[in-house]
């Protein structure tokens, strides 16, 4: 199926949100004999994510590309980046989270357009080649380099997305949509009755109100009613540049006193609460190729009924949402093959489930179909299924405003999925054979309680017999170092998950319900360690100001085996240090400073981070000024390359380390303490994370490759034979270079950007040996471990 998957992304590291099931099919046409085939790529994306577990925070969308997939896979991309980095955070009322959600939908339509400005700046000036009412034909003919590289700019300009974006945020359900995919609220009134609630509004040219707002524009809406912008009746998306800066293009839309096609969301917010069964997300493909074989007006409601029924059928929400996808996908075929209604094509389908309180059927438990720890369902024997009868739908229709509301009764002798609260019990038998390890826990009779839920069965017993034998088998050791090792790494585990102070306070009150005076003993002990760590930090805070007056104090990690240090940033600050003679002393006991960041100082009380904000500061303190022999055009140049090397080279040395190469240089260049491994995959994707919105990490390797080929072009070209960068002198772009070309020569063995230094431009490996010889006479004492 072309399309549905793509390659690793920054959003891998993201948890996936258990509580939803995602259902898809590709798109089809239907030959001659009845054979399915595509028609073009796969070109819907989806998300479905745990943002904040704590705070209850998710996200869920559906992006229905046209014309590619670009657009779509982007703001797939971009969305949750949007949302994921504190911009929520201290935002309480609805109204500043729907700001939030609405700058989010802009922020990614502008960013999407920024990334094809240079390609629209191009047919700009291409256009400007071809005189003005010329024909297509004519300029194919008179400019056809030119009118070729048009088409193909054309193509990549092309493009644009629908969205529908579902936000679970304190407590409340905020859903934002652009076009014609949807979003469907299945809730519970007071009489037990389900309804389906559509929250979204269709963007097209047949909604009534789009065409209020396109004739406010001046254009002609008897013309637009029902009409087709390329292959799509969008009125609002993300992307779509020819239906908005370049709609003068266009003769329907040119008239429009300002862009027609605009990506400004409708936004609904709604508290969740016990009537919230379950939440839709779906592309138009679901409910259009529903629509196209049964010539339903009533889509929505029985969509909805379907996914009710599967909630009997289905053990997980993956499966309910596929069942539905294929159910309609069958139909539409059906209706093809007996020529019943001539439909030929369908688009792509995509389907997100996000269960609220509907009672997952197939599980074991109520709930919303998270499937148990350590269950392998699928090789387990069928289990026997009660006979549930489903609820029926009436053919009364409801309407409250601007909601279609679809009724979903119960008949006398008929009951649906129960809601999580509702007491039930179940009686069946479990089964177990000889030849199978593993036991099908079978719907027993289980009790609730007071909450309304089933208490714990399964049996830990030999969990605990295991953990026993351990502590009575301590002279094994093999037995004790694997439990040692286990305990160490899940608690590593669960600290870098929750943060130190949350673990302790989970375990603390874990503590104090199964026994209170080993709490409270925790308790004194928590105490007294943030009590000696407070008077440690008191301890290295007078030290620290006490290193005398206008010494610098250069807090950083522990010194690497093969450069003074792993990071750029500290060779580049020592380096300053060492080139402008100021006194200063080391310190490996603090290395993340106010910022988190490293390396930072301490100078005369004062803390200072960021290695060009300290440089910066001492330069003015001290009366160091390396530029002051420099013209202003050497003096922009060296700015200019300083950015280059802190900014862009450091990104694509990054990528190498900690994504080729998945830290194995860093790990191999200094010495970590053992955990530091355990936490080293969590902190490899929030690099890759960072390097993909840096945009570096957007890249194919060969690409990267050849930008870090460029930057250390740049610098060798600006070298050329001299001694120092700018001239015979050095100045403070010598300390971005050395720092970043020092962890390429020494800390990057078998590196491309190694290689291209040999083989490329050797004046660099010169010019690094000759600053070291210079700024590092004591180079081997510095990659001496410190001395306790």
């Amino acid at each position: 199926m072309t399309g549905l998957r793509n390659n690793d992304t920054w959003t891998d590291g993201l948890p996936i949100c258990k509580l939803s099931g995602v259902g898809m099919s590709a798109n089809q046409m239907y030959r001659e004999d009845g054979t399915p085939c595509s028609e073009h790529e796969y070109e819907d994306r989806s998300i479905h994510f745990c943002l904040d577990r704590e705070n209850s925070t998710f996200l869920y969308g559906v992006f229905d590309g046209h014309d590619g997939a670009k657009a779509a896979y982007f703001a797939s991309q971009r969305m949750p980046a949007e949302l994921s980095f504190e911009q929520l955070t201290g935002k309480t009322t609805e109204e500043e989270v729907k700001e939030v959600f609405r700058e989010a939908f802009l922020a990614v339509e502008n960013a999407f357009l920024e990334s094809i400005d240079p390609k629209i700046a191009e047919r700009t000036q291409l256009l400007d080649k071809i005189p003005d009412g010329m024909s297509q034909f004519e300029a194919a003919q008179n400019f056809p380099e030119t009118f070729s590289r048009l088409q193909a700019l054309d193509q990549e300009i092309r493009g644009g997305t629908t969205a529908v974006v579902a936000l679970v945020y304190g407590g409340r359900l905020h859903v934002g949509n652009l076009g014609d995919s949807r979003a469907l609220l299945c809730i519970k009134d007071k009489s037990g009755v389900l309804k389906v609630k559509q929250l979204t509004a269709d963007h097209t040219t047949s909604s009534h109100d789009e065409l209020q707002r396109l004739a406010a524009l001046n254009l002609p809406t008897t013309k637009i009613h029902g009409a087709k912008f390329g292959n799509h009746e969008l009125t609002r998306c993300i992307g779509n540049y020819f239906m908005k800066g370049g709609y003068k293009e266009f003769d329907i839309l040119s008239s429009a006193a300002s862009e027609p096609v605009i990506p400004e969301p409708h936004i609904r917010s709604i508290p969740i609460d016990e009537s919230c069964s379950f939440l839709l997300l779906m592309s138009d493909g679901l409910y259009k190729s529903y629509q196209d074989a049964t010539g339903s007006e009533q889509v929505n409601k029985e969509i909805a009924q379907m996914v009710v029924e599967q909630f009997v059928e289905q053990p997980t929400l993956t499966s309910i949402a596929q069942t539905v996808v294929d159910k309609v996908v069958r139909l539409h075929h059906d209706n093809y093959l007996t020529k019943r209604r001539n439909v030929t094509t369908r688009d792509d389908i995509t389907l997100i489930i996000r269960n609220f309180n509907f009672q997952l059927r197939g599980a074991l438990t109520p709930g919303a179909g998270v499937p148990l720890p350590g269950s392998v369902s699928p090789r387990l024997p069928p289990r026997p299924l009660l006979p549930l009868p489903l609820p029926q739908i009436t053919g009364r229709q409801s309407q409250d405003e601007d909601d279609d509301q679809f009724d979903i009764h119960r008949g006398d002798d008929l009951m649906g999925p129960l809601p999580l609260h509702h007491h039930h019990h179940i009686d069946t038998n479990t089964t177990s054979t000889e030849s199978s390890d593993l036991q099908n826990p079978s719907l027993t009779q289980f009790s609730l309680d007071e909450d309304g839920r089933i208490h714990p069965y399964v049996n830990f017993d030999l969990y605990y017999q295991a953990i026993d034998e351990a502590k009575y088998c301590s002279s094994n050791s093999n037995i004790s170092s694997s439990l040692l090792l286990c305990t160490v790494r899940m608690a590593l585990v669960a600290v870098s998950s929750w943060g130190p102070a949350r673990l302790v306070g989970r375990g603390i009150k874990w503590l104090w319900n199964k026994n209170k005076p080993l709490a409270i003993t925790a308790v004194v002990v928590v105490s007294a360690i943030k009590i000696n760590s407070y008077i440690t930090k008191k301890k290295r805070r007078n030290k620290w100001n006490n290193a005398g007056k206008d010494v610098v104090v250069l807090h950083m990690f522990q010194r690497g085996k093969y450069a003074p240090s792993v990071s750029p940033y500290v060779i580049k600050l020592e380096m300053y240090l060492r080139m402008s003679d100021i006194q200063y002393q080391i310190d490996y006991d603090e290395p993340l400073g106010p910022k988190g960041k490293s390396p930072w100082i301490t100078l005369n009380g004062e803390d200072i981070a960021d290695s060009q904000i300290i440089i910066e500061k001492l330069g003015a303190k001290f009366g160091k000024d390396f530029s002051n022999h420099l013209l202003p055009e050497q003096r922009a140049l060296s700015h200019a390359l300083r950015i280059m090397t802190d900014e862009h080279f450091v990104c694509v040395i990054a990528y190498w380390r900690y994504v080729e190469q998945r830290g194995r240089p860093l790990m191999n260049g200094m010495e970590f303490p053992f955990y530091v491994w355990f936490l080293l995959p969590r902190y490899l994707k929030t690099i890759k994370r960072t390097l993909w919105l840096q945009g570096i990490g957007r890249h194919s390797v060969p690409q990267i490759e050849e930008m870090g080929r460029q930057d250390i072009r740049a610098l060798s070209v600006t070298l050329g034979e001299k001694p120092f960068m700018m001239g015979d002198q050095p100045s403070e772009v010598d300390c971005s270079a050395f720092g970043i070309l020092a962890q390429v020569v020494w800390n990057s063995p078998n590196s491309p950007y190694l290689n291209m230094l040999h083989s490329e431009f050797p004046n660099l490996l010169k010019y690094c040996n000759r600053v070291k010889e210079r700024f590092w006479p004591d180079w081997n004492k510095c990659l001496q471990p410190p001395q306790n």
